[in-house]
């Protein structure tokens, strides 16, 4: 779902949200209220080990996996 509805919004701010997901394991974000914010709070969340940047690029490679697949991406 969007981070920006408002079953989402009204309880957190977008960073919050943001790291939330992404520590549910949740490959990528749709439509945060402040893309700024969910950015900044994913930073903080790796530079304090609360993000591993490895979670990270594991979702990374398998969003671009999956975009090469389906021919969105080409060599």
């Amino acid at each position: 779902d969007a981070l920006e509805m408002g079953a989402i919004s009204r309880r957190w701010t977008s960073g919050e949200a943001a790291v939330k997901a992404l520590s549910a394991g949740v490959d990528l974000l749709l439509m945060p209220e402040s893309p700024q914010e969910a950015r900044d709070a994913i930073v903080e969340a790796v530079n304090e080990g609360i993000l591993k940047e490895e979670q990270l690029d594991q979702a990374v490679t398998r969003i671009l996996a999956l975009k090469f697949k389906s021919e969105i991406l080409t060599d």
